[in-house]
């Protein structure tokens, strides 16, 4: 195997990655107006923004209002 292959092999598994990574990021937070209240975390650790204000807050379970104020 050339250089100039395992390069473009590097590259397009580099690309693969970085698809992944910003699908990903995506669903690492919500965000709206307003507390999220009854809202349900999709994973423990989810980010939430509260639009409305500048308040944040971090899921601490799976179930609806599982969610901690950070700021």
């Amino acid at each position: 195997m050339e250089l100039s292959d395992i390069i473009e092999n590097m590259q397009k598994k580099i690309e693969t990655l970085e698809l992944l990574i910003a699908a990903n990021l995506k669903n690492m937070a919500k965000s709206a107006a307003g507390a999220p209240g009854a809202l349900i975390p999709d994973f423990i650790g989810q980010i939430y923004i509260d639009t409305s204000v500048p308040d944040v807050y971090s899921a601490y379970g799976i179930s609806a209002g599982n969610w901690k104020k950070t700021t």
